[in-house]
């Protein structure tokens, strides 16, 4: 799986846009959980589903502050085009 988070962003979206990168990588990572666990642990019916999506979302979305990422305090980073440019 490639991690969205390292993808360069264009430095005047900067901040918001990797909150919003931040945001679309957990769901993803939430779902690819519950998509797991619900053949592993053999989940029937929509509320045992549910359930365990919340958990992995929840769980998911307390990681990067457990690991001393805030993404309110995410630097901006060039845009992929430009470097490309330079090269």
């Amino acid at each position: 799986m490639r991690l969205s988070l390292l993808r360069p962003f264009q430095a005047k979206e900067g901040k918001t846009r990797k909150k919003a990168e931040l945001k679309r990588y957990r769901i993803s990572l939430a779902t690819e959980m519950t998509n797991y666990n619900v053949e592993e642990k053999d989940l029937q019916g929509e509320s045992e589903i549910i359930v365990e999506h919340v958990e992995n979302n929840t769980s998911v979305r307390d990681m990067p502050g457990q690991r001393g990422i805030k993404p309110e305090n995410l630097q901006a980073s060039e845009d992929i085009k430009k470097l490309a440019r330079r090269e």
